[in-house]
């Protein structure tokens, strides 16, 4: 199928099965992503074809470009992109498809690069954040065995002050704590990939990380809605696949009944307010928005605000955790420590 002003071009590519795409995938990560939609933008902005500009750019695998290529030139291109493409995701696929139908890809595209520009920029700050505490974490792992055995040779009655390091025991005690701290983790990512939805589920219900994951589900919402907006998409379906892109279940089931609302008349604006969904800031933006004409701008300023906030969230969370297991840490030597001192006393009561 040729889009209106998509500057598509007919090729020789053809779909592969359902699922090869998804087996070949691979990661493809937000500042990879960030520079192959700053690329497209660039050279679809002079004037090159999108196939083209998909064929030169780098970021997707040999096999994803070719999936892609194949996907935009079938008849239903958003279902082709969902069997086809798994590695776009939901926030993409939708904003793909509204680029293509209102001729508008570099400006989405450019939109796209500067999202995933400052998610890599988010999540690298977290994981430098991380690096410090997990490398105390690791000290610790070995360091508790040692002081455990140390304080255990302290033994006032025996003729032999030597200090007889013992391997196995050391060993054991270092891959127990290493299994602590690395045991939850590849279950967490196991559940990921198994059950994301339940993970979720359970992740939104903790401190800071539910909140960060509020933030960022608004986030979704309000740049996709306006980004589809701004292309010329129904308010109805920008509605349905800005909450489907979410991954919020309530803001799914809420955005929903919004477009319902639209389908027979009336302004979503007002029922906002009485969903319990949405913040009170959302709801009055979008109603400002709505009453101004000028929704679109205002819902892609309001989405750099939910963006910072998740930031600010993140980084909150990336504090608060591991300093709670610093704690736990420091109670676990603190009880170590006391124990010797305790035995130490006993042995002087002893002797006396």
């Amino acid at each position: 199928m040729r889009w209106p002003n998509s500057g598509l071009r007919s090729s020789g590519y053809a779909l592969a099965p359902l699922g090869t795409t998804r087996q070949h995938g691979g990661v493809f990560s937000n500042r990879a992503r960030a520079n192959w939609y700053a690329q497209l933008s660039q050279q679809t902005a002079v004037g090159l074809t999108l196939v083209d500009a998909i064929e030169q750019t780098r970021g997707p695998k040999p096999e994803q470009r070719r999936a892609l290529i194949a996907a935009l030139q079938t008849t239903d291109v958003a279902q082709a992109l969902k069997a086809h493409t798994p590695w776009l995701g939901d926030l993409d696929r939708p904003i793909w498809v509204a680029a293509l139908q209102s001729g508008r890809f570099p400006e989405a595209a450019s939109s796209l690069a500067e999202h995933y520009r400052e998610l890599g920029r988010t999540r690298g700050k977290v994981l430098m954040a991380l690096l410090y505490p997990m490398f105390v974490l690791h000290v610790a792992v070995f360091a508790l065995p040692l002081i455990h055995q140390t304080l255990g040779s302290l033994d006032l009655e025996s003729t032999s002050s030597a200090f007889c390091f013992n391997v196995t025991s050391f060993s054991q005690g270092a891959i127990a704590g290493l299994a602590l701290i690395w045991g939850p983790l590849f279950l967490l990512n196991f559940w990921r990939q198994a059950h994301p939805a339940s993970l979720l589920a359970v992740l939104r219900h903790l401190p800071l990380i539910g909140q960060y994951l509020r933030a960022n589900a608004m986030e979704r919402f309000t740049r996709l809605l306006g980004d589809l907006l701004e292309s010329g998409v129904s308010l109805r379906k920008s509605l349905t696949l800005s909450g489907e892109a979410s991954g919020d279940p309530r803001m799914q089931q809420a955005s929903r009944q919004l477009a319902e609302a639209v389908g027979m008349g009336r302004p979503p604006g007002g029922l906002m307010g009485s969903q319990r969904v949405w913040p009170a800031d959302f709801v009055a933006v979008y109603q400002t928005g709505e009453k101004t004409g000028q929704l679109e701008s205002t819902l892609r300023e309001q989405a750099k605000h939910y963006r910072s906030s998740a930031t600010r969230w993140l980084a909150a969370a990336a504090f608060f955790y591991p300093q709670a297991v610093f704690m736990l840490v420091a109670a676990s030597l603190a009880g170590e420590l006391m124990r010797a001192y305790g035995h130490y006393l006993q042995q002087i009561q002893n002797m006396m």
